[in-house]
């Protein structure tokens, strides 16, 4: 069995997890932040630059507009230009919502260098105040309005007060650090959140979501399996790779699958099938030693799962045989 190097670090409302693998070519990063009320079809709809009007998820566009702007900056900062992307080695930014934690992730060098300074970066992009043309470039693009001043303080007001309880940040990947260097590290990036700009006590109250605008071509039928955790992440997984369902996806709802007819589902229920998909998938990975970890990076990748879940999974060690159990679990539901 592999060993690996499992740290853990906390100050004030950030904390990293970091474990390390010499299996990838590189790390994932998670930040995970509890924002509530972020409408999933509209952060698919910005996401994928549509009109999805179809889906029926609960959730807010302007915190949704919110949290896109948080994505877009952070991006921006991590590769917007060649220069940036020399300087940070950042890669496959992603950004989506499960289990009520808005996440960002993205991919860099193995190095204590290069995760201080993306972190860094991330961080110091959370002050929710300073993006009201991204937002209001969002909250036009869902509502054909342009936003609200005041309106976006309010949001901001509501979003910041998440963001202070608390900011996850997972690690996953092959990365050479010692707990001292770790200990260093959270110090500096520490300093580049911005507390106090978040602290601001913000006044007004936030409108009633309007509905995005409708284009009937855009429409697409959608199924919903309701899930979350490392059990939305398993079944996403396994669904996408035994059907033709190439836009599977998980959100704060669940598996969302784009079809309403579930037959194809149907045939997947088989206990045998199910075993044999894991077995094959997964096997190698556990003579290893490297199933949990080499399971949460490839879920961080996909963006079916976010740092808590992915801390947690780390914790509970997941075997061939709870995953098989798990996957049977939300198929057979």
């Amino acid at each position: 069995m592999t060993n690996h190097i499992q740290m853990y670090i906390k100050k004030d409302n950030i904390s990293v997890v970091v474990e390390a693998t010499k299996k990838v070519p590189d790390i994932i990063i998670a930040l995970s932040i509890p924002i509530k009320d972020i409408s999933d079809c509209c952060l698919y709809s910005l996401k994928h630059n549509c009109h999805d009007t179809s889906a029926t998820y609960s959730g807010s566009q302007h915190e949704a507009a919110v949290a896109y702007a948080i994505y877009k900056h952070i991006r921006d900062k991590l590769n917007g230009s060649a220069l940036e992307l020399l300087k940070t080695k950042a890669s496959n930014i992603n950004c989506y919502v499960t289990n009520g934690e808005f996440t960002v992730s993205w991919n860099t060098q193995g190095s204590i260098t290069s995760l201080r300074k993306t972190t860094g970066i991330a961080l110091s992009c959370l002050n929710v105040y300073k993006l009201f043309p991204k937002y209001t470039e969002n909250i036009k693009f869902l509502s054909s309005k342009g936003g609200d001043r005041e309106v976006f303080k309010s949001v901001c007001g509501k979003v910041s007060k998440d963001i202070i309880k608390s900011v996850k940040i997972v690690v996953v990947g092959k990365i050479n650090a010692k707990q001292e260097a770790l200990s260093a590290l959270i110090e500096t990036i520490a300093k580049k959140f911005p507390k106090s700009e978040l602290s601001v006590a913000a006044k007004g109250s936030i409108p009633k979501s309007v509905a995005p605008k409708t284009d009937e071509s855009d429409k697409t039928e959608l199924t919903v399996i309701k899930c979350s955790g490392l059990d939305a992440g398993l079944a996403a997984d396994y669904i996408r790779n035994n059907t033709s369902l190439v836009s599977v996806c998980v959100s704060g709802e669940g598996v969302v699958l784009p079809i309403k007819d579930l037959s194809k589902i149907k045939k997947l229920q088989d206990n045998a099938k199910i075993e044999d998909y894991v077995t094959k998938k997964y096997t190698k990975l556990y003579t290893v030693g490297e199933l949990p970890i080499l399971l949460v990076y490839f879920l961080l990748s996909q963006g079916f799962i976010d740092a808590n879940t992915a801390e947690s999974t780390l914790k509970s060690k997941p075997t061939i045989k709870t995953i098989a159990t798990s996957i049977t679990k939300i198929i057979k539901a």
